[in-house]
């Protein structure tokens, strides 16, 4: 595969990676709730840990550093 389609590739991984948003996924399966409609607005780790607790903002955290690693890997290959 040509270098210029592996750049390509691994940049739409990224970008598709980086679209799924882990707080919102988690205040809407697991507490019925959007995040953005509650604390600050911001669907990031510190808002979920503001309004849901301390395990949920980690949760998100760890959810967003997974997917920044996912991200690493692809482009690694």
């Amino acid at each position: 595969m040509p270098n210029t389609l592996r750049y390509l590739f691994s940049a739409i991984a990224g970008y598709l990676l980086g679209s799924i948003s882990v707080s919102i996924l988690i205040s809407r399966h697991v507490f019925h709730q959007d995040i953005r409609a509650a604390g600050s607005g911001n669907a990031g780790a510190t808002n979920a840990a503001r309004v849901f607790g301390l395990g949920a903002g980690a949760l998100t955290f760890l959810g967003d550093f997974v997917k920044t690693l996912l991200a690493l890997w692809v482009g690694g290959l």
